[in-house]
């Protein structure tokens, strides 16, 4: 009897309980450094590598051929992200873009503003934004460069997750 009451509250808490998650990324000079935390409250668990490690190996094993397929993986993973940003409460995005030569560099900073733009726009239009996103996207004309840094603490409910996705499999 005492151990079903404290499963119901523990089910209950879990499922209307707000966790938030801290998702770290960074690339630079090809090299990718990733952190993602989960957060209850004050308190901080970091995900443990082996696990991302093996989400990178099964993301690495998609198959690109063609541009159908990219787009498909692109809207499946959206899908499923779309679930889990339900509340953003900060968004950092600072990109340095160089491609060597000086009209190339400013149309690829445009089509990358064009394409985060519509992103914080949609973002912004469902009310998930909580504070003012910081987005620099800085060009680089003096040579090849990629450098990206990402930061964003989200908030979501499991209780909301589950249900979604119940509906989604009906």
């Amino acid at each position: 009897m005492l151990l079903g009451l404290f499963l119901f509250i523990l089910i209950l808490v879990v499922l209307l309980v707000r966790f938030s998650m801290d998702l770290s990324f960074n690339l630079e000079d090809f090299s990718v450094d990733y952190t993602v935390r989960l957060r209850l409250g004050p308190y901080f668990l970091a995900i443990p590598a082996k696990m991302t490690t093996r989400m990178t190996r099964m993301v690495g094993n998609q198959s690109l051929n063609n541009f159908e397929d990219v787009l498909q993986n692109l809207l499946r993973v959206w899908s499923s992200l779309d679930y889990f940003f339900q509340e953003i409460e900060y968004l950092q995005l600072d990109v340095l873009i160089g491609v060597g030569d000086p009209f190339l560099t400013a149309l690829g900073c445009g089509g990358l503003w064009a394409v985060v733009g519509s992103f914080l726009n949609g973002l912004s239009s469902s009310n998930r934004l909580k504070n003012t996103p910081e987005v620099r996207i800085e060009p680089n004309y003096s040579g090849l460069s990629l450098q990206i840094s990402f930061y964003c603490i989200f908030q979501f409910r499991l209780g909301q997750i589950i249900i979604k996705e119940l509906k989604r499999l009906s």
